[in-house]
């Protein structure tokens, strides 16, 4: 019985706050005559009570107007769209000779200096500030920060530090509205490769594909390490004619227990691609160099034009200069 007194006590109270409340908002409304009170001034204050602006010539409510809501709400909205505040909101105080109109606000920082302390490299601190996404200039919002660490979070897993801690330090400059960010890394070991499985789409021995693959289990993980594997393989495979192979790498599970992440990668070799020269004696090294459908590991027009450039400014380097290059293609298989 007397859990049920407290209730109805206190909901006779908030009843009695929320009556005072609107008397209030009602008496400030209304004068004796019943005519809007008179605002005597308008000022955009901070929530510690300074005062950024006195009577600000851009807002709909103006000093010496009748107070009306129309006015009070369209104020608001004007410093909204300003971009120069987090938050806002308007308090009208009873004054002398009618009310004033206070828009209290919260200012807007921008981000100056982000720091990175405790990173481990790989990766490097350009690379980790970056992925961040934290810019200079831009406004500082705390819900940001979240997304911000999880793409940092992202960039160290990418070179195995997958049981990094990560936390930050926001330090506020209210003087020139301006805010330094510390991101503090904790790294832990970093993860190590586990068993590598190979899907095979080539003529070659699965054991030929791991030795161009150069990846080793138990080694540690970077990105660099990785990509110089599959980079490697694919233009070994690219020597050997196979101009559009691709070779794939995808991580599985990262295993917290053993630190290891399982490989698996795919070797695709596509068509071969031979390229003979007729009518005159070009040497393969520099049949390699100057077309470029080598380099690029693909076979287009462009590419082959590139290459007919080439030769011919190649011959004319030699003397021929009434030289004429033209190609052709053909299905090996017809």
């Amino acid at each position: 019985m007397q859990s049920d007194q407290r209730f109805f006590l206190r909901i006779a109270i908030w009843l009695s706050a929320i009556c005072f409340f609107c008397a209030s908002f009602v008496s400030a409304q209304d004068g004796p005559t019943g005519e809007p009170p008179r605002v005597v001034a308008v000022r955009v204050v901070t929530e510690s009570g300074s005062v950024l602006e006195q009577d600000p010539p851009q807002l709909t409510a103006q000093r010496g107007q009748p107070f009306s809501m129309d006015s009070e709400s369209e104020s608001l909205r004007e410093l909204f769209r300003s971009g120069r505040f987090a938050d806002l909101r308007a308090e009208l105080t009873d004054v002398p000779g009618g009310v004033r109109l206070d828009f209290v606000v919260r200012q807007n920082l921008y981000i100056n200096r982000v720091q990175i302390v405790g990173l481990r490299e790989p990766p490097g601190e350009s690379l980790a500030i970056s992925s961040l996404r934290l810019n200079l200039g831009e406004i500082f919002r705390e819900s940001d920060m979240k997304e911000a660490l999880d793409r940092l979070r992202q960039t160290l897993e990418d070179d195995g530090q997958y049981q990094t801690k990560i936390d930050y330090q926001a330090t506020p400059h209210p003087d020139t509205l301006q805010v330094d960010i510390l991101v503090r890394v904790t790294p832990g070991a970093r993860a190590r490769i586990g068993a590598i499985t190979i899907q095979n789409e080539t003529e070659y021995t699965e054991a030929e594909l791991r030795e161009q693959l150069k990846l080793k289990i138990g080694r540690e993980i970077t990105s660099d390490r990785l990509n110089r594997g599959t980079d490697g393989a694919r233009k070994w495979l690219a020597k050997k004619d196979f101009l559009g192979a691709r070779v794939t790498l995808h991580r599985g599970a990262y295993d917290a227990k053993s630190n290891t992440v399982p490989l698996e990668v795919t070797f695709h070799a596509g068509l071969e691609v031979r390229v003979t020269v007729e009518g005159a004696k070009v040497p393969a090294r520099t049949l390699r160099r100057l077309v470029p459908i080598y380099e690029e590991g693909a076979v287009d027009e462009d590419l082959l034009q590139e290459g007919r450039r080439r030769l011919r400014e190649w011959f004319e380097r030699s003397g021929y200069f009434d030289a004429q290059v033209n190609y052709t293609t053909a299905d090996l298989a017809a």
